[in-house]
């Protein structure tokens, strides 16, 4: 059976100075070695982080992968299924990640979504100095599935799913409409001629 995965969560930059550091830094996976089993894939190469998020902003239907920034406050939004999870997470942790050294401070969750909540988690936490890395257990994934989590299901990613769902939607109709517009009208059977009725037949002589 399927499953979804994804994460949620927030920092925090000091200042603009040290959020446009962060935009100019490299991102690399490879920097660090602690990471843990949800978040040790990686499939990007190392590049800077506006390439990074420049990436990310090509939506796909398939995965949501939203890293916005308000002011100094950068905010994930995350889900895909099972595999895509496997393969995007790790990269995804990285990005934000890179954010350690230029003062951010917050906490972002990695953990199961539809189908596999409560199955597992590892959060990143980040204190304005370094960056750490731990796998969430007991009462500590509990915790990540609190009213946090609750808000990022119902206020992120449900409106998200059902804008692309009407705009996939949408698309399909578009797609159909173009379609039968293509198609040649059926050409218009003859009208049929009614059947002639066979003449009456002449009387004879002797019947006269």
């Amino acid at each position: 059976m399927g499953y979804n995965a994804g994460g949620y969560g927030t920092m925090t930059f000091p200042s603009q100075t040290a959020l446009d550091a962060w935009k100019a830094a490299e991102v690399s996976h490879d920097a660090y070695t602690d990471w843990k089993a949800d978040l040790d894939g990686s499939f990007l190469p190392d590049e800077p982080v506006a390439r990074r998020l420049a990436r990310l902003a090509k939506a796909r239907r398939d995965t949501i992968e939203r890293v916005a920034i308000t002011d100094l406050t950068v905010e994930l939004t995350y889900d895909a299924d099972g595999g895509m999870f496997r393969e995007g997470a790790g990269d995804l942790a990285a990005l934000l990640r890179a954010a350690a050294p230029y003062g951010a401070q917050g906490a972002f969750y990695f953990v199961g979504t539809a189908g596999a909540e409560r199955d597992f988690g590892t959060a990143l936490i980040l204190d304005g100095k370094r960056a750490k890395v731990t796998r969430l257990t007991g009462a500590a994934l509990a915790k990540a599935y609190g009213p946090a989590y609750r808000a990022f299901m119902k206020e992120r990613l449900g409106p998200i799913y059902a804008q692309e769902d009407a705009a996939h939607a949408k698309k399909v109709a578009e797609k159909a409409a173009k379609k039968a517009a293509k198609k040649p009208a059926p050409a218009k059977k003859p009208a049929k001629k009614p059947a002639k009725k066979p003449a009456p037949a002449k009387k004879s002589a002797r019947s006269a």
